[in-house]
C-alpha cells in the first residue's frame, strides 16, 4: 500500500474497472479516509479507507498533475453529495475534474469503443 500522502490519487481494481479515489487529509482508525464518487454510496463522499478498499487489490495510479493539497481537497470536499452517474459523473469524471482537468472517464470510452467493435463484429460473423 505504501504511503498514502492527502491530496493523493488512489485506485482499487474492482473486477475490470478501476475505482479513484483522493486520500483525505482526516483519518480514522490510524488511515487516512478517502474522498470518491461511487455507485455504493451514490454520490462523491469521504469514507473510511477500509470502506473505499471494500476488499478489493489496492493499485497505484498516476497523479494526473502536481497540485496543492489544500487546492485539490478543497476541490474533491465542494463536490461532496453531488450524485453518482455512470455516464456522465463517475469516479475518472470526478478524479479528472478534481485535478483541473476536463471531466472525462476513460474507462467508459474504452468500454464504449470494445462494446462497438463487439456489436460490429456479431453483425457481420
Amino acid at each position: 500500500m505504501g504511503n498514502l500522502n492527502p491530496g493523493q490519487l488512489i485506485g482499487v481494481r474492482v473486477g475490470p474497472v478501476i475505482h479513484l479515489g483522493i486520500v483525505s487529509d482526516r483519518y480514522v482508525d490510524g488511515l487516512p479516509m478517502v474522498i470518491s464518487n461511487s455507485l455504493r454510496s451514490g454520490c462523491v463522499a469521504e469514507e473510511p479507507f477500509a470502506v473505499f478498499k471494500g476488499g478489493w487489490e489496492f493499485i497505484p495510479v498516476a497523479q494526473p498533475a502536481n497540485l496543492p493539497t489544500w487546492y485539490v481537497l478543497s476541490r474533491a470536499r465542494q463536490m461532496l453529495g453531488t450524485r453518482w452517474n455512470l455516464i456522465s459523473w463517475n469516479c475518472e469524471h470526478f478524479a479528472y475534474w478534481v485535478f483541473g482537468h476536463e471531466s472525462e472517464s476513460p474507462q467508459l470510452k474504452q468500454a464504449g469503443v470494445m462494446l462497438g467493435i463487439a456489436i460490429l463484429l456479431a453483425r457481420f460473423a
